[in-house]
């Protein structure tokens, strides 16, 4: 974790001259080893009743939220008396973003999703200079 070269820093880029986030590290990974411990970081343990309980409470709260729970609707709600825009403050400046990264486990989701608000119509494909991630 220490380079020769400038001071000793910790995993998150911050000085750390004395080690004290390294020895922390240490210190959580030792604790690892004892059951004990380990034990209370994961939890407590659910019998079968409660499982079944705890289900059913799920299924409940499901149902209650039913409404406000679904996806996204399959199409543009419709034109109202009043329609707001964004305008730009100033259409020449440029923005510089962190371009993010989506996880290969979910780029099916994501790609289902761009797919789902393109036929929408809540977006669509256009070549720009640049825009905002969304």
């Amino acid at each position: 974790m220490h380079s020769s070269k400038g001071p000793r820093r910790d995993r998150f880029g911050f000085e750390d001259p004395y080690r004290v986030n390294e020895l922390l590290d240490c210190i959580a990974h030792d604790q690892w080893e004892y059951e004990e411990i380990r034990r209370s970081h994961i939890g407590f343990v659910i019998d079968n009743d409660e499982e079944k309980e705890i289900a059913k409470l799920r299924e409940k709260w499901y149902k209650s939220t039913e409404d406000i729970m679904r996806p996204a609707p399959e199409e543009l709600p419709p034109f109202r008396e009043v329609n707001h825009r964004i305008p730009l403050i100033d259409e020449k400046k440029i923005y510089r973003y962190h371009l993010p990264r989506c996880a290969d486990a979910i780029k099916g989701d994501l790609m289902a999703k761009i797919n789902r608000y393109v036929k929408a119509g809540w977006w669509r494909p256009a070549t720009v200079t640049q825009a905002a991630p969304l």
